[in-house]
């Protein structure tokens, strides 16, 4: 079974160089990717209801692997063996962690979260791109774009990608929202697009 109590190896998880970007209490700043939400039990046999928090939830949450996982009192995820998963409905899943035998052991993981390391990214097409690819990089005007006074601003600098803004946190409605890029702009725009 899993012990909360279970002593974790020092030194094992290797941090991000500027360490003032690190919030001791968010693995996501210090190498791992989110993968979703344990929110309870599904069964007898120590099955789990995850609701997933990733694109890529078959992948990562339905093949054998290593993954890592944050009960809600500690500060740092330690490591699991995710056995098998399979999707139940619209963003849960249920999965099977080795060590957790029944029902009682899986409640009691109920709000950990799981996570993977950044260096197990899922394979991407060539036309996909995680966000963290995003965020820092350039964003320019689109060819065509115009002031109101008529001058071309076409291929300018809008500014950096700070973020993402996802469809479903604009609307209720699912599929009414599109994706939006956050920039920070390098200078306030001296007068309206058309």
């Amino acid at each position: 079974p899993i012990d909360p109590n279970e002593q974790r190896v020092r030194g094992e998880i290797k941090f991000p160089r500027n360490q003032a970007k690190i919030d001791p209490y968010d693995p996501s700043t210090f190498g791992y990717t989110e993968l979703g939400t344990i929110v309870g039990a599904h069964g007898v046999k120590g099955e789990l209801k995850i609701s997933a928090t990733t694109d890529f939830a078959k992948e990562r949450l339905c093949e054998k692997a290593v993954r890592h996982l944050k009960a809600p009192y500690r500060r740092a995820p330690r490591r699991v063996t995710l056995l098998s998963g399979r999707h139940r409905m619209k963003d849960e899943y249920l999965i099977i962690l080795q060590g957790v035998l029944n029902r009682d052991q899986a409640l009691e993981l109920r709000g950990s979260t799981l996570y993977a390391r950044e260096e197990e990214r899922p394979e991407l097409a060539q036309d996909e791109y995680l966000v963290k690819d995003l965020v820092g990089l350039d964003a320019f005007i689109d060819e065509g774009w115009r002031k109101s006074d008529g001058e071309d601003i076409g291929g300018e600098l809008a500014g950096k990608v700070t973020g993402i803004v996802l469809g479903s946190e604009m609307s209720a409605v699912q599929g009414i929202g599109q994706d939006l890029l956050e920039l920070s702009c390098p200078r306030a725009p001296d007068a309206p697009l058309q």
